[in-house]
């Protein structure tokens, strides 16, 4: 674990945690401990409410994933932590490493009181995240992705508009749809990663 600012971290863990934070607990906070591969951690503090880590994972000289996060106690006494990325090369998905970690986080956060988890959702994520349960923020955006999804079915020619009616009928979150077939073929990732 590298950090330029070992007192601040100790400081704002203290603030954010309610109690001393060890290396230990920031080890287990980034998820990677049963990962194969070697991870160099970069530990900063945010100003006195706000940790981010960064874990760079490394297995025979090749990335295999790159982690930030960041947790924060909200001026209204919550502790988020915020997903900020966790870029996995083509290479090594689809081994479970996403699943591994996340799993691992989720264990530490229901021990330390994290109360929310925020996630970014960008290239693969937008299928992942769905994938593992998170849902939309702004629940009323729900009918805006279907029409969404239903005109790119179309439009891509992956299924005529009674079968989109079909695939959109039992969605009833972002999640349904992420894990949409028509067939073998994987419309709800393929749409949710084409954009």
């Amino acid at each position: 674990i590298r950090c330029d600012d070992l007192e601040g971290v100790q400081k704002a863990a203290a603030l954010i945690f309610g109690r001393d934070v060890t290396p230990a607990d920031i080890e287990a906070l980034i998820g990677t401990g049963q990962v194969e591969g070697e991870t160099r951690i970069l530990l900063s503090a945010l100003g006195e409410r706000e940790i981010r880590y960064t874990a760079t994972v490394v297995r025979d000289g090749e990335l295999v994933a790159d982690i930030r996060r960041s947790i924060k106690r909200t001026h209204s006494g919550r502790v988020v932590a915020h997903h900020e990325l966790f870029e996995v090369p083509e290479k090594f998905q689809g081994a479970g490493l996403c699943r591994q970690v996340f799993d691992t986080q989720m264990a530490v956060y229901d021990t330390i009181g994290v109360e929310e988890v925020a996630t970014e959702a960008a290239w693969i994520g937008r299928y992942v995240w769905p994938r593992l349960g998170f849902e939309l923020v702004d629940p009323t955006e729900l009918d805006d992705y279907k029409r969404r999804f239903a005109a790119w079915l179309i439009a891509t020619e992956r299924a005529n508009e009674s079968e989109g009616a079909k695939l959109l009928g039992g969605s009833d979150s972002v999640r349904d749809m992420a894990i949409s077939r028509s067939g073998r073929d994987r419309v709800g990732r393929d749409w949710l990663t084409s954009s």
